[in-house]
């Protein structure tokens, strides 16, 4: 674990990382967070679709094979209490007629004659049509045959012209029934004599969400027209309370479930049931065609089956764009409806399921903030791809075990942007140092040293303090007469490449180039990082520097010019480390009495014929004189008494 540069930076962007998320997925621009969400809960049901026994569900389908062999639609009545007949001699528990028979039959015989004697004002043929069957009077008969028939109903915005009377609610605890299902105004049907013996009448209306796709249909509807606590149920719910010989319909309101005799169903306060559809392929098995049906040819229909009457032909049946099967019947829709209320699994997103994603949010954005704040980018990438796969599992889980969906796309988009906001900080910060650290001791010291220092800043202390270091200071002998004699340009580029040598080894040996002044080079060693053997580094540095020098010298354009030698004096000692200065210039250097003596050294190395001179400090850290020679003694500034120094064997 390492400490994370820019701290502060990184807490309050990841901080305000968390919180942007939080309001984007609250505020729901555009529907944007209903549809990421929708559209990660539409993939679970996808990948792991409804399971289960069979519940003796079975469809009777109007298909387009039917509708060719036993004529177009409509189909008239007589033709569908045909069906409805012959359904009913296998005894089944229900038969549900997923068809909207809205007022008089005007698709048989008597239907079409007296249309068209109503628009040719021909009483004749008005006259004739009452002399033929009654089609309704056929289907009203056809559905009173024992076995509980559950017709369709509308939605209407006007006045209901059907009878019928609201579903009887009852609470299975103290608290009152808290439902607040879909409101509508009325409804239209099928005329009363068949609506009279209808084993029951549901609702088939079925709406989409925001973005045109269809998750659930209702259980129950709040019909204004009746008045306060007047619900009405849905078709699938009707006809399982038919099939299962209910009387009544229980509410529990803290556990948000409708008990239909022995079934018991969870759904939303507004009385929503999510659609959890079976595996692709499932409904091919329990699916009879209509001309099939009529025929006897096959039919898988029994005494404990719920037979759900509908028409997958184009021509026939209303398609919805549903948002795990693409378009689908509305005749499969309440076919998996009803199914699916028998199995009693119903998806339902977690209690307070806002405050739980959001906290969830919170959590992960913060774990992951707080990695990109300690930790390299490597192990941030790998806690991220942790969080979220937990997440992931932990959605996944609750889903497969208990069928709650929880979106886990808030906590996701928390982590992953509060971790690249935190370690965007960071990095902006460490690439500020490294740049700073860079610019001022690229100049002066070796490489390797600068980046050690750009990349761990924390190791660079320069703020003012006592530390021992060791002083190596050169002088070049005669400059003010070279100075004079050579022309600026030559001067200068013979200075530069003077200087340029005599700091390129001071790096090499791990020095600090502090600074030029005049012809004089000050280099120090054991700053700014620890240097254990800073002595022996500026001993051997002063003896490449007095080999390079020698040798440049004696250059024959040096010579022609008269360049002079290069005096140099070594010392350690203690003294003040730190930046130096104003907010105009700041320097970081060393004051105090190892720089005094360094200096003292190498104005003394005139009498020694290498012209270098080493204190006893520095030779005392070393630990050996070898290599070295006594060169008599000399009282420097800041000691009471003389010392030996030393300068090359």
């Amino acid at each position: 674990m390492r400490p994370a540069e820019g701290q502060r930076e990184a807490l309050l962007t990841g901080l305000l990382s968390i919180v942007f998320v939080l309001a984007l997925f609250a505020a729901n621009p555009g529907g944007l967070a209903f549809a990421s969400r929708e559209g990660l809960l539409d993939r679970y049901m996808l990948i792991f679709p409804r399971i289960g026994p069979s519940t003796d569900v079975v469809a009777v389908d109007i298909d387009s094979a039917s509708l060719e062999k036993l004529g177009p639609w409509p189909w008239p009545r007589a033709q569908i209490a045909s069906l409805i007949e012959k359904t009913a001699q296998a005894h089944p528990r229900a038969i549900a007629l997923d068809i909207l028979l809205e007022g008089q039959d005007r698709n048989g015989p008597r239907g079409i004659i007296s249309r068209l004697g109503n628009m040719e004002g021909r009483a004749d043929l008005a006259a004739i049509a009452q002399t033929l069957p009654d089609d309704d009077a056929a289907f009203s008969a056809s559905i009173d045959k024992g076995v509980p028939v559950i017709l369709g109903l509308g939605i209407s915005e006007q006045p209901s012209v059907v009878r019928y009377t609201p579903l009887v609610l009852a609470a299975n605890h103290e608290n009152p029934i808290d439902l607040a299902p879909v409101r509508i105004a009325g409804v239209l049907g099928p005329p009363a004599q068949a609506a009279d013996v209808a084993a029951g009448l549901g609702l088939l209306s079925l709406d989409t969400d925001m973005d045109g796709k269809l998750r659930q249909i209702p259980l129950l509807f709040d019909v204004a027209e009746k008045g306060a606590g007047a619900v009405f149920p849905g078709f699938a719910l009707e006809t399982v309370r038919n099939a299962e010989g209910a009387s009544t319909v229980a509410i529990d309101s803290n556990a948000r479930s409708l008990e239909i005799g022995r079934h018991k169903i969870i759904t939303a306060r507004d009385g929503l049931l999510r659609l959890y559809p079976r595996e692709p392929g499932y409904w091919r098995k329990y699916t009879i065609p209509a001309w099939q049906a009529l025929e006897g040819v096959r039919t898988n229909i029994g005494e404990n089956t719920i037979v759900v009457i509908g028409s997958s032909a184009p021509e026939a049946g209303a398609y919805l764009p549903g948002a795990v099967q693409g378009a689908i019947s509305t005749m499969q829709i309440q076919t998996e409806a009803v199914d699916q209320i028998l199995t009693g699994i119903a998806p339902q997103r977690a209690r307070h399921a806002p405050w739980t994603e959001y906290i969830l949010a919170i959590g992960t954005g913060l774990a992951a903030m707080t990695a990109a704040m300690f930790l390299p980018p490597l192990f941030v990438a790998l806690v991220v791809a942790a969080i979220a796969l937990a997440c992931v599992g932990l959605s996944i889980a609750a889903f497969l075990h208990a069928a709650i969906l929880i979106d886990v796309l808030p906590a996701l988009a928390a982590t992953v942007l509060a971790a690249a906001a935190a370690s965007t900080s960071v990095h902006n910060r460490i690439r500020a140092n490294r740049t700073l650290v860079e610019a001022r001791f690229a100049r002066y010291l070796a490489p390797a040293v600068v980046d050690i220092l750009a990349r761990n800043p924390q190791l660079l202390r320069i703020e003012a303090q006592r530390r021992e270091v060791t002083a190596l200071f050169t002088d070049l002998e005669g400059f003010t007469s070279f100075g004079e004699r050579t022309a600026p340009a030559l001067l200068i580029a013979t200075l530069n490449d003077y200087f340029e040598m005599i700091a390129k080894i001071a790096v090499e040996h791990g020095g600090m180039v502090d600074k030029i002044v005049g012809d004089a080079v000050h280099v120090f060693f054991n700053m700014p990082l620890d240097q254990p053997d800073h002595a022996q580094r500026a001993v051997n540095c002063a003896r490449a520097i007095y080999e390079a020098t020698t040798e440049y010298k004696q250059q024959q354009r040096q010579k022609e010019l008269g360049f002079g030698r290069t005096r140099i004096g070594v010392d350690t000692g203690f003294a003040t480390v730190g930046d130096v200065g104003g907010r105009a210039k700041l320097d970081y250097t060393a004051h105090g009495e190892a720089v005094n003596r360094a200096a003292r050294l190498q104005s003394l190395a005139r009498d020694v014929e290498s012209g270098v001179l080493i204190g006893a400090g520095a030779v005392k850290r070393i630990g050996t004189t070898k290599g070295l020679k006594n060169a008599g003694k000399a009282t420097l500034r800041g000691l009471s008494q003389e010392q030996d120094i030393y300068t090359f064997d």
